[in-house]
């Protein structure tokens, strides 16, 4: 149970030489318990390949792919959760990191506006918003969590 990390590393490269080209997702298999304050740091590598110095921003999204409970199925495609810019030289790397917490997984719900966190497989997205977007999935385990009650009048 809790945060669960093994060592992965995805990578994509974009042939174009006059990009910062190289995005490496470092962090695979996370299980966040819900209800428990879970929280984990996506390490994301950030290279440039090519010949000039510039900046890249990285965009940190969260997706919902599958919820257990179908009456949950988000209409929502993703979020936008984070984002850096870093600036580097040729062949520079640096690595940057986005925390994560179980409260970006927050939806409402489609009845009663209750914001909940609701068990189900979420995919984390990294990308520079143009041509590189790497993708890996989490769980989030537990129950339903009411985080906030919609108001009644």
């Amino acid at each position: 149970e809790g945060i669960m990390n093994t060592k992965k590393r995805n990578q994509i490269k974009n042939e174009n030489e006059n990009k910062i080209s190289t995005i490496q997702f470092f962090t695979q298999k996370i299980f966040l318990n819900n209800g428990k304050g879970e929280s984990t740091t996506i390490l994301v590598n950030v290279t440039n390949t090519g010949k000039y110095e510039g900046d890249e921003v990285v965009f940190f999204y969260i997706s919902p792919i599958s919820l257990l409970k179908s009456e949950m199925n988000s209409n929502l495609i993703k979020q936008l959760v984070g984002y850096q810019r870093v600036h580097l030289i040729p062949n520079q790397s640096e690595t940057i990191e986005f925390e994560m917490n179980q409260n970006m997984l927050n939806l409402v719900h489609p009845d009663n506006g209750d914001i909940l966190n609701t068990p189900g497989t979420y995919s984390l997205i990294v990308t520079n918003g143009v041509d590189i977007e790497n993708k890996f999935p989490i769980l989030l385990i537990g129950d339903d969590v009411i985080v906030e009650k919609f108001p009644k009048y």
